[in-house]
């Protein structure tokens, strides 16, 4: 059981949730604000 490979596994996949939630958080931002500025359109 390699424990550095482990760990350098470990960071990387972090990394690849940090960027994905990183994305989503961006995505449902967005939509709040277009919601906010344009109420009208998502009737």
């Amino acid at each position: 059981m390699g424990l550095r490979r482990a760990l350098r596994e470990g960071v990387i996949v972090v990394n690849a949730l940090l960027v994905v939630g990183g994305a989503l958080a961006l995505l449902l931002f967005a939509y709040l604000l277009f919601a906010l500025l344009f109420p009208e359109r998502l009737s």
